[in-house]
Formats: C-alpha cells, structure tokens, sequence
C-alpha cells in the first residue's frame, strides 16, 4: 500500500469540482486507487454575530479561538468496500494527522450521510463543546 498525494488531476477525473487541498491523500494497491481523504482549504468561520450574542465567557473565548485556528475542510472520503473493514482508512487517516497536516490545525465537516459512516469507523470527531446555529459541524483537534 502507497500513501501518495491526491491531486487535483485526481479530482477531476473523479469528477470532483472544487479546488481541493494539498493535503489530500489516496491509498494505491498494485497501481489501483482504493480510497481517499480529501480536503479543502476553507477555514471553519462562526459569524462575530452568534459570538456577540453569548453571555458565557468559556463559550465566547471556545469560539474565538476556532476563528483563529488554521482550519481544514474535511470534503470527501471514498473507500473501497473490499479494504474498508481492514484498518487502512484509519491508518491513511492517522498518516495524513501525524505526518503531513500541521499539528496546529483543526479539522472540521459537515455529518452527512455521505461521510457520517466514515466519521464513525476513524473516530475522534466531535460536535463543538458549544452550540453553534450548524448543527452538522463535526470537529477534529489535531493538537490534542
């Protein structure tokens, strides 16, 4: 198994439209792609607004703290049925945390159907510890 970069050529032979991250990665076996995490480099915004609006201090100070934090958009994750149950999404997920995103990131995304199955199987996201208007955002702490 090769860990290699998943590149934006990948993405579009994919069918993929967005302009997607440097840090995303593909899982190949015998020159055959069978998974990948993709990413985009959009940052997790909370309007000031919601921010004014909270008299909880913890809250305001969690909040401002994400709108400073270098953050990832966790995209699109495929797999292959015939590897998803044999520990490599979790492992080209901790390669992609400990060796290529920086420590300092946030990684966040929208629990969808389409990755909540994903989300489950790698483990370690979390709702944000305060409410926030979107309730699908689902967040991962690099630097734990």
């Amino acid at each position: 198994m090769e860990y290699l970069d998943y590149t934006q050529e990948d993405a579009t032979n994919d069918g993929i439209g967005y302009t997607i991250s440097r840090y995303s990665r593909k899982v190949v076996v015998n020159n055959k792609t069978i998974g990948a995490i993709i990413f985009q480099d959009k940052k997790l915004i909370i309007d000031k607004s919601i921010i004014g609006n909270i008299d909880d201090k913890n809250a305001k100070f969690y909040f401002e703290s994400i709108i400073k934090a270098n953050s990832l958009y966790l995209r699109k994750i495929f797999f292959s049925k015939e590897y998803l149950d044999s520990g490599e999404l979790e492992n080209l997920f901790d390669y992609i945390t400990i060796e290529i995103i920086p420590q300092d990131f946030l990684i966040w995304c929208n629990d969808t159907s389409l990755i909540r199955k994903y989300l489950t199987q790698i483990g370690g996201f979390n709702p944000p510890l305060h409410k926030i208007p979107n309730s699908n955002i689902m967040l991962f702490s690099m630097n734990l």
